[in-house]
């Protein structure tokens, strides 16, 4: 009785740190295209300014997610996770009655506050304490939120605007992450011993686990994961955000375009979970090095789009939406592996991924208004991708002979 209460309880909050990433990173960067459409004409704004607003957000995520270690260790996670979905609400409430550049501006900026807090560190620390087993297969749970809210988003929220319009639907999803930080807070407990339990898979009693082991000093690793976690943002950033509009410039229609990226994202969902599971089973080393792999493989065949070739262009995306898990339950993997778990060197490299996602988001559209085509962009991202794996199997080897 006692075992399954305690496996109960881990599940529990690995679900709050799920429903939190869901709401923060999934609506926030996976959904929110679906309202900036409509406020890009209510505002009378020009494309410029609709991309500018991703910028501003990237940017104050980024800032964020500097301070975000700090600020879990002032804060404890289950507070501070639910807090920071607080800027969140209140810029989707700035949206809905903004009528201006300036207010939309601040409304990103909010949102960017958000995505930089409630990121994937604080479920790391979660999963850490609550995990001796399956910490790979938790984390990937917990990652696998974001691409989810990219699965049952849009549609709902689409069916939303067309009844009540973009205001309201905005004003509901600001609702939706008050409630959401209230249901996380009641699942999740900061440390298995409030509850008198043991980690999930610790088979020693509560009383005998002792204080937590201090956090290693950050490895030299960084130094390697840093660039890699830089180069990853190509695939995780705007290869995945000009996925939708590459398929249509090459002449697939809008409805099956829009078919294939959600199949994508699907992918990404179920990746996320199959390559933590595959990190538990066979190594972080082996899962990293096949899942880095299958990305560069699938980039390299969505290189093949413009053949018009519906099952090369399926194939691509699949295979690519598989390895795009490194692009987020990768990073915290590979630092358990090579940093020792050490949350300064996650922040650092998660920091690092963002400021890649900041400076590579302009290149497709510059590179397509030279080429006239999306497909240099993607060679190039393809590229950058091999790279980064490359980066990640000099830093194995670097590690197995210190």
């Amino acid at each position: 009785m006692f075992k399954r209460h305690r496996i109960h309880r881990a599940w529990l909050v690995c679900a709050g740190a799920t429903l939190l990433l869901f709401t923060s990173v999934g609506i926030i960067c996976n959904v929110f295209t679906i309202f900036q459409p409509y406020i890009i004409q209510r505002c009378h704004l020009s494309e410029g300014q609709g991309s500018l607003l991703i910028t501003t957000r990237v940017a104050v995520t980024l800032l964020s997610t500097m301070v975000c270690v700090r600020y879990y260790r002032v804060v404890e996670v289950r507070k501070g996770m639910a807090l920071s979905l607080l800027p969140g609400a209140l810029s989707m409430a700035l949206y809905a009655v903004s009528t201006s550049f300036a207010g939309c501006c601040g409304a990103a900026a909010l949102a960017g506050v958000t995505c930089g807090l409630c990121c994937i560190i604080p479920a790391t620390i979660l999963v850490d304490r609550w995990f001796v087993n399956c910490r790979g297969l938790a984390l990937g749970i917990c990652a696998a939120g974001t691409g989810g809210a990219a699965v049952v988003g849009p549609p709902l929220l689409q069916m939303l605007i067309a009844r009540s319009g973009i205001s309201f639907a905005l004003l509901c999803t600001a609702g939706f992450f008050v409630l959401s930080g209230m249901t996380a807070y009641l699942l999740i407990l900061d440390d298995p011993a409030e509850a008198g339990l043991s980690p999930y898979g610790d088979q020693r009693e509560p009383d005998e686990t002792g204080p937590a082991a201090p956090e290693p000093e950050d490895g030299r690793m960084v130094v390697l994961l840093a660039p890699a976690a830089f180069l990853l943002a190509a695939a995780g950033g705007p290869a995945l955000g000009h996925m939708g509009v590459y398929l249509s410039s090459e002449g697939y229609p809008s409805d099956l375009a829009a078919w294939l990226v959600s199949a994508l994202g699907l992918t990404m969902t179920l990746g996320k979970c199959v390559l933590g599971s595959a990190a538990d089973r066979f190594g972080p080393r082996r899962a990293s090095l096949l899942f880095g792999a299958a990305l560069v493989l699938g980039q390299m065949v969505e290189c093949l789009i413009p053949l018009h070739v519906l099952g090369v262009t399926m194939a691509g995306l699949l295979i690519s939406g598989l390895g795009m898990s490194m692009c987020t339950v990768g990073l915290p993997i590979l630092n358990q592996a090579l940093c020792g778990g050490s949350k300064k060197a996650l922040g650092r490299i998660q920091s690092a991924h963002i400021a890649g996602s900041l400076c590579l988001s302009p290149l497709p559209g510059v590179i397509a208004d030279c080429a006239g085509s999306y497909q240099p962009a993607y060679i190039l991202f393809a590229g950058l991708t091999l790279a980064a794996l490359g980066s990640i199997l000099v830093s194995f080897r670097m590690y197995s002979r210190r």
